[in-house]
C-alpha cells in the first residue's frame, strides 16, 4: 500500500466570458433586412462560380454581423462555486462582509478579526472534510474517478 500526501497551491484560471444575445430586444425588420441582403449577396456568389467554402464563409460573417449590429448582447460569465462552501459559510461571509464594514466606521477592529479567524478555520475543516470524503469514498469502491475528479477541479 502507498500513501501520497500532496500539498500544492492551485491556480485559479477565471472562466472566459461569453457572449450571450437578448433577442427579446432585438430589431427584427433591420435584421431581416440585412439577410435577406446576404442570401442575394450569396446567390450572386453562386452564379459566379464561387466555391462553396468561400459562400459559407460569407454567409456566417455577415451574419454574425448583422447579429451583432441588431441583436443587443452581454458578456456572461459562469460562477465557479467550491463544493465545499456550503451555505451556512456563505452566510458566515455576508457577516463578515457586514463586521468588516462596521469596523471601518468604528475603528474597533476586534470583533471582525476574531470573526475573520472564524470564517477562515470553517472553510479549511469543510475543504478537508470533502477531500477525506471524496478520497476516502473512492478508496472504498475502489475507484479513482473522484480523486481524479477532484484534482481535475483544483486546476481550473
Amino acid at each position: 500500500m502507498m500513501i501520497t500526501d500532496c500539498d500544492t497551491k492551485p491556480y485559479y484560471q477565471r472562466s472566459k466570458p461569453r457572449k450571450c444575445y437578448i433577442y427579446s430586444k432585438a430589431n427584427w425588420e433591420k435584421l431581416n433586412e440585412d439577410i435577406s441582403k446576404t442570401s442575394t449577396r450569396i446567390k450572386q456568389m453562386y452564379t459566379q462560380g464561387s466555391n462553396v467554402q468561400e459562400m459559407s464563409d460569407t454567409f456566417k460573417k455577415e451574419l454574425f454581423q448583422s447579429m451583432d449590429k441588431h441583436i443587443p448582447s452581454k458578456e456572461i460569465r459562469s460562477k465557479n462555486s467550491l463544493p465545499w462552501i456550503t451555505h451556512k459559510i456563505r452566510k458566515m461571509f455576508k457577516k463578515k462582509s457586514r463586521l468588516y464594514q462596521q469596523a471601518k466606521r468604528t475603528k474597533k477592529w476586534s470583533n471582525y478579526r476574531h470573526f475573520q479567524k472564524e470564517v477562515k478555520s470553517k472553510i479549511r475543516i469543510a475543504e478537508w472534510s470533502y477531500i477525506n470524503d471524496t478520497i476516502l469514498k473512492g478508496l472504498e469502491t475502489n475507484n479513482t474517478k473522484p480523486f481524479w475528479k477532484y484534482i481535475k477541479s483544483r486546476k481550473k
